[in-house]
């Protein structure tokens, strides 16, 4: 009498079906445990969300919230909450570039609070720039016009001459015959060392702006 009955039995562990019911019951048992272990199913109000409901009821009524207000209010966020947890569970925060970009600037924000700008006196912060002036330096440059003769001129005929481009300095200038005239803008100093001397930018350090001048007077 008990030979059919254990064979119906081995009979229902061979259907696939009875497998899946178990596997799936195995699988939902352990996502429950594993949700009670994270704290999935237990949603707690944080002291600052529960500060800034009031805050805000307050703003909006002009009075303190009733405890009804307050609790439809907060039942807000719980929801918000809840469903932002189900996101993560789903993953559905992966590969979201908003998403990154957010954590991304709120991360930033926080290192910049957190790491504050050292204290230093203004002593200090000279002695620093002074250790550090050639990371800021910019070179010397000159904007400069100048006229080269072909032969020696007489010092009357020289002074003469200077005098009229003095006089004519905002007009176009044009140099004398096989004479010529170099324009400089944004000239580096050591390009005009190259070219003149020392001697030339000595000059041209110590003179007048908007003046022409001679080199042989300094």
């Amino acid at each position: 009498m008990d030979k059919p009955h254990a064979s119906r039995s081995r009979e229902w562990l061979r259907e696939p079906l009875v497998y899946f019911f178990v596997a799936g019951a195995l699988l939902f048992g352990i996502d429950r445990a594993i949700s009670a272990f994270r704290g999935d199913d237990e949603i707690r109000i944080p002291r600052a969300i529960h500060a800034a409901a009031v805050a805000r009821l307050q703003a909006s009524l002009g009075r303190e919230p009733a405890d009804d207000e307050l609790r439809s209010a907060l039942q807000v966020w719980v929801r918000e909450e809840a469903v932002y947890r189900e996101g993560l569970r789903r993953g559905l925060d992966q590969s979201d570039q908003v998403i990154r970009d957010r954590v991304v600037h709120k991360t930033l924000a926080a290192l910049h609070v957190e790491q504050s700008p050292p204290n230093i006196d203004e002593a200090a912060l000279e002695r620093w720039f002074d250790a550090n002036a050639q990371r800021y330096a910019r070179p010397t440059v000159f904007d400069l016009e100048v006229m080269t003769l072909p032969a020696p001129v007489g010092n009357d005929a020289l002074q003469g001459m200077i005098a009229r481009l003095n006089q004519a300095a905002t007009e176009s200038i044009e140099p004398p015959p096989q004479g010529r005239l170099h324009i400089y803008r944004d000239a580096p100093q050591a390009l005009l060392l190259e070219s003149y001397g020392p001697e030339f930018i000595s000059t041209v350090l110590g003179a007048t702006t908007d003046r022409w001048l001679h080199l042989s007077d300094y």
